[in-house]
């Protein structure tokens, strides 16, 4: 169960609004469960987290944490900042694994020395830009 959450979890980091129709009920709420659970743990402002998914990231240290948790759920990121991509790729679909991929090939540096929070923050960015089609943060 744990790796179908993780699996549901990096499609969202992933996917676009429109790849969104793909998602069962049952993912839809896994969704909404990890958004909430990482909302309740940072204190993160919905309308900051509904921006950063159109590429508007504020320079919100709640917001930062937010998009760690959402790494950390994940597994990708362990509690030091590191992020594991070979557990991204095992989690993705086929369809999905080259254009995520070559996005986080570019950006795993971002953030290199920063704090866990930061570090976060700046890969997802990155990875917005590299992708800004196939973004979508929960």
């Amino acid at each position: 169960m744990l790796l179908e959450v993780c699996r549901f979890s990096v499609f969202l980091l992933a996917l676009s609004a429109t790849v969104n129709g793909r998602f069962s009920e049952e993912e839809k709420q896994l969704m909404n469960q990890v958004h909430a659970q990482c909302v309740t743990e940072t204190g993160t402002a919905e309308d900051i987290v509904n921006k950063a998914t159109k590429g508007d990231f504020t320079e919100d240290d709640n917001l930062k944490c937010y998009v760690k948790c959402i790494w950390s759920t994940l597994t990708v990121m362990d509690d030091e900042g590191d992020f594991d991509v070979g557990v991204l790729e095992v989690m993705l679909p086929a369809d999905m694994k080259d254009i995520v991929m070559k996005a986080m090939s570019a950006c795993t540096g971002a953030g290199a020395g920063l704090s866990p929070c930061e570090k976060a923050f700046a890969v997802t960015k990155c990875l917005y830009k590299e992708a800004p089609a196939d973004f979508f943060l929960p």
